[in-house]
C-alpha cells in the first residue's frame, strides 16, 4: 500500500480480511480522519465482487443511525477503489472480551445497543448477515455495528431476500443461511444469540474444526444451553438466548424485543473460564 490513496494520506492499518483492507486516512486538505476500506486488487477485476462492494457503499449511504459507522463517500485511485467512513477509536466487542476488560454488564450494553442498528436496519429490510462481536466497534460507552459487506437489501421490502451462496462467518450462521434460503432479520437475530452466547460462556452452542463440521453439528448435534455452561447465567437471560438460537426463523425474538430484554441487571458478578483456543474462524464467499 502506498503513503497515500486519492486525497488521503495514509496513517496505519487498522485491519484486514479477506475482501479488503482498512486503514486510518487524513485527508490532506480538510485534515479529517477517516477509516478507508479498500478492496484488495486481485478482487477488483472480478466483476461480482467490485459490485458487491460498490453495494456496501450505496447501503451506507442510506443508513443514518448512531450505532452504525457513517459513510463519506467512495474514493478511486489509479484503478483502487475505497469506501471512507467515520472511524471509531478503540477496538471491537471480540478483543476487549479475549482480554477480559469488559464486565458482563458492559456487554450487554454493547450487544443491545448493536441491536438497536439492527432494528433500524431490519426495518428498511437489510440483512447484515455477519453479525459477531468482531465486527462490534467499541470506543468507551459508544458502540458502532460495523461492516455491511455481506448485507442483503430487499428492493421490494417484502421483509425476505435470497442469497446466491452461503455467505457468514459458520459459528455464527444461521441455519437457513447454510440452506441459502430466502433471509429476513431473524438470520441476524441468530448470530446475536450465538454472540450472547460466547460472550457470556467463553465457547459456541456449536463448535467444530472446520465449516463443514460446525454445520454438521449445528445440523444433528445437541445444543447445550448457556446456562448448564454456566449455572449462574440467571434464567431469563439463558432463556433469551434459547429463543435466539432458535432453528426455526420465526420462533426467534426480534431486534427490537432483544433491545428491551438485555438488561444490564440480568448479569451477576462471576469469574469465566479463559476463551476456547478454538477460535479459527473459517470466512465463507466473502
Amino acid at each position: 500500500m502506498k503513503s497515500s490513496f486519492g486525497p488521503y494520506n495514509i496513517q496505519q492499518t487498522l485491519g484486514e480480511g479477506a475482501m479488503a483492507t482498512v486503514y486510518l486516512g487524513q485527508h490532506r486538505s480538510t485534515g479529517a480522519v477517516h477509516a478507508l476500506k479498500h478492496l484488495h486488487p486481485h478482487l477488483a477485476s472480478i466483476p461480482a465482487i467490485k459490485e458487491q462492494f460498490c453495494n456496501e457503499a450505496k447501503l451506507l449511504d442510506s443508513l443514518e443511525h448512531p450505532v452504525i459507522p457513517r459513510y463519506f463517500g467512495k474514493v478511486e485511485d489509479e484503478g483502487r477503489l475505497a469506501i471512507v467512513m467515520e472511524w471509531s477509536t478503540g477496538t471491537n466487542l471480540d478483543e476487549l472480551h479475549e482480554k477480559g476488560s469488559l464486565s458482563d454488564r458492559s456487554k450487554l450494553h454493547h450487544m443491545a445497543q448493536a441491536a438497536t442498528a439492527l432494528a433500524y436496519a431490519h426495518a428498511r429490510g437489510i440483512v447484515h448477515r455477519d453479525v459477531k462481536p468482531e465486527n462490534i466497534l467499541i470506543s468507551g460507552d459508544e458502540t458502532k455495528l460495523a461492516d455491511f459487506g455481506l448485507s442483503l437489501i430487499d428492493q421490494n421490502k417484502t421483509q425476505s431476500c435470497t442469497p446466491q451462496s452461503p455467505q457468514g462467518t459458520p459459528y455464527f450462521m444461521a441455519p437457513e443461511q447454510w440452506r441459502v434460503e430466502k433471509l429476513n432479520g431473524a438470520a441476524d437475530m441468530y448470530s446475536v444469540g450465538v454472540s450472547l452466547y460466547y460472550l457470556l460462556t467463553n465457547t459456541f452452542p456449536f463448535e467444530g474444526n472446520s465449516a463443514l463440521d460446525i454445520r454438521a453439528k449445528q445440523a444433528f448435534g445437541t445444543k447445550v444451553s448457556a446456562k448448564t455452561r454456566h449455572p449462574l447465567l440467571c434464567t431469563q437471560l439463558d432463556e433469551l438466548i434459547t429463543s435466539l438460537l432458535h432453528s426455526e426463523a420465526r420462533f426467534r425474538p426480534s431486534a427490537k424485543e432483544v433491545v428491551r430484554a438485555l438488561n444490564p441487571s440480568l448479569v451477576r458478578r462471576r469469574k469465566l473460564p479463559k476463551p476456547s483456543k478454538n477460535r479459527t474462524q473459517y470466512l465463507l464467499s466473502r
